[in-house]
């Protein structure tokens, strides 16, 4: 099997809000198998390729029957959207409990200020890490922190349960949108002049149009391609949809229209007035998936659009694939 073999430091389409073109395959499953390598871990993206084509839609399909929650054969949007948010809920709490056993030291259901430290700070760890020096690990320490701090609503330098969530994923809760705005901008703003011009929320467009012109067809059968799970086949980018951002980012991103994004651009850009992202996606798995135009999808329908699933919060980016008997 032959596979596109480059790499995007973040999938390009996370960085808008519209969705990539959603180009018409003949064999959804094989085309999206290397699609899930950039959302799901190392580990779980091995277990994923290990699936047989058959085993990837009877999983979906037992997906589908606990979507329908009155069981009549049909998923509306609510159920969609109650299944999403349940789904979201139990990955948030299962990974947060998970790093909450690793960092709480005194096993009293919370993490210090002391035992953060200790875990992702101490000397040895950093020593350990080839991506870490002292430098980096600063840089880093110091955005840590001040994520931390946010989540500590409290004040008691010390995250509950739920605090710790908030922390690991702050997506959704006010108390964190400051932080997060600030963590984009930074991460975002290459010229360090406070702010983020279109290139920049582009993602560079120059080092795209670079990226573009060195790719290159790898001839790599599946085994070989496991091992060496960080090359992924990444989505496509056109001009068309480049241009469309362009013009999110000059219509509706752009508030002053000064040409750059300030901090409260990106506050608004991240947490968007009447935006609510699980009715957004309930609303494009429906309108991709609903081929006799009756508002509900069918199991058939379902299967059939499974691109569109496994790239979605309906199945966790596909992790849900893996553990459907445990939902």
């Amino acid at each position: 099997m032959t596979r596109i073999a480059f790499l995007l430091p973040i999938p390009f389409f996370a960085r808008g809000t519209s969705h990539p073109k959603n180009p018409t395959i003949d064999n959804p499953v094989d085309s999206f198998n290397s699609h899930v390598d950039g959302i799901l871990d190392q580990n779980e993206s091995l277990k994923f390729h290990k699936l047989t084509k058959e085993e990837k839609l009877a999983s979906l399909e037992e997906i589908f029957k606990k979507m329908d929650a009155d069981e009549n054969g049909e998923v509306d949007e609510d159920e969609l959207q109650q299944w999403m948010r349940y789904v979201e809920n139990r990955f948030v709490f299962e990974d947060t409990d998970e790093k909450l056993a690793q960092m709480d030291l005194d096993k009293n259901g919370m993490v210090s200020i002391r035992e953060f430290n200790e875990a992702k700070y101490n000397p040895e760890r950093i020593y350990q890490d080839p991506s870490m020096n002292a430098a980096t690990a600063m840089y880093q320490k110091k955005k840590d922190i001040r994520r931390f701090n946010a989540a500590d609503i409290n004040d008691d330098q010390h995250l509950s349960r739920n605090e710790f969530a908030h922390y690991l994923h702050p997506t959704g809760h006010d108390e964190m949108m400051e932080v997060i705005a600030l963590e984009t901008l930074e991460d975002l703003d290459r010229n360090n002049d406070g702010f983020i011009d279109v290139n920049e929320y582009l993602g560079d467009i120059g080092a795209i149009e670079k990226q573009e012109s060195v790719e290159k067809i790898v001839p790599m059968d599946d085994d070989e391609f496991e091992n060496d799970p960080n090359i992924w086949e990444a989505p496509g980018i056109d001009e068309d949809w480049i241009e469309n951002e362009r013009r999110i980012f000059n219509e509706e991103r752009d508030i002053d229209g000064d040409g750059f994004l300030n901090m409260a651009e990106v506050m608004l850009w991240m947490n968007p007035a009447d935006f609510d992202v699980i009715q957004s996606e309930a609303d494009f798995l429906i309108a991709t998936a609903d081929s006799d135009i009756s508002s509900t999808l069918s199991k058939e329908e379902v299967l059939k659009a499974y691109d569109a699933f496994i790239e979605s919060p309906a199945t966790h980016w596909g992790g849900s694939l893996l553990h459907h008997d445990e939902l």
